[in-house]
């Protein structure tokens, strides 16, 4: 699971690579397309000034001229609208894939405080065995220091009897 997540951030990560440099020539190219639908605005306004025809009227010719100007306006137009939904759907990826890793990175996050927990329980218990060790020696010490006065205490009590009957055997 943790392999097919990997691969596919670092898919993500190439995709949105790639398309921040579409984005790029996608800004490039809108600069050139708003600049051409300019030119031909310019000159659809200047073709509805044209009066060719007889009595100082408006031809066919006028008209059919006016006419291929808007319709190629109109195609740069949906040139323009086709730019700017890839750029509305790199967007809405980018806020998609910004999603999906702070899900992760919140996956991650709980991951480490679920850790950082039982690491701060097995601490408490090592600590714990720390003092129930220590409080082990001290009795042991203890212990054996009783234990040598115990013996101290019986061999002099022995050598005193042991001198005393000496002592006695001697006057008998």
């Amino acid at each position: 699971m943790k392999k097919a997540t990997v691969i596919l951030l670092l898919l993500l990560a190439t995709i949105a690579q790639g398309n921040a440099t579409y984005s790029a020539s996608d800004k490039q190219q809108m600069q050139l397309l708003l600049q051409e639908r300019k030119d031909r605005f310019e000159k659809y306004s200047n073709s509805l000034g044209e009066k060719t025809g007889f009595f100082g009227g408006k031809s066919k010719k006028d008209l059919q001229s006016s006419q291929k100007i808007l319709v190629e306006i109109v195609r740069l137009d949906n040139q323009l609208i086709s730019i700017l939904n890839r750029q509305l759907d790199f967007k809405d990826f980018q806020k998609t894939e910004m999603t999906y890793q702070s899900l992760d990175e919140s996956n991650k996050a709980d991951q480490l405080s679920i850790q950082l927990q039982a690491s701060k329980k097995e601490v408490f218990r090592l600590a714990s065995q720390q003092q129930e060790l220590k409080s082990a020696i001290q009795q042991r010490d203890l212990l054996l220091t009783f234990e040598t006065l115990i013996s101290l205490l019986s061999i002099l009590i022995a050598i005193y009897f042991y001198k005393k009957s000496r002592r006695g055997q001697i006057a008998v």
